[in-house]
């Protein structure tokens, strides 16, 4: 018999829709429902998917999702991570992690004290540059970055912010 996983996506916007999309795909998944600050982003949601919305992500948590998907904005990411570990969910956190090293080692340290996994979604890291990048890192060409910064060209930017969701 096969496992259904139980998801909560946190944050209904742009990028929380696509993913609610790709769970809906998916029969091993029963989506709990989306929570959401917007008011109308949680009628939208909830006419056009039929699922559950939720005025807070406690609310969701309550439901005990295997899953929580965090597709808020990047400066509201440690509060839902470290609850969502708290109860046992694993979890997968739209890039950045956060938006501090502090915050992220938070995040971490949550995750490993209750046992659950963490995911940073960040669909370029099979792309030939990161590829090539992540090696000069494991062979020691380069020392340990502190920081990164990666720009893309304008047009590119353009291309995505045009992506139907």
């Amino acid at each position: 018999m096969t496992k259904i996983l139980k998801v909560g996506i946190i944050g209904g916007g742009r990028i929380g829709e696509c993913h609610l999309k790709a769970y809906k795909l998916v029969d091993q998944i029963e989506i709990i429902g989306v929570a959401e600050i917007s008011v109308e982003r949680r009628k939208y949601i909830e006419k056009v998917y039929g699922v559950k919305v939720f005025e807070n992500f406690e609310e969701l948590l309550e439901h005990t999702p295997n899953i929580v998907n965090v597709c808020t904005p990047d400066y509201f990411h440690v509060e839902p991570c470290i609850k969502s570990a708290k109860i046992g969910a694993h979890i997968l956190c739209e890039k950045p992690l956060a938006t501090t090293v502090k915050d992220a080692e938070k995040i971490i340290d949550s995750c490993r004290k209750y046992s659950v996994y963490l995911s940073v979604g960040f669909k370029f890291r099979y792309e030939k540059i990161y590829q090539k990048a992540f090696k000069l890192l494991r062979e020691g060409l380069i020392g340990k970055p502190l920081s990164l910064y990666i720009a893309r060209p304008q047009e590119v930017s353009d291309i995505m912010s045009r992506w139907p969701t």
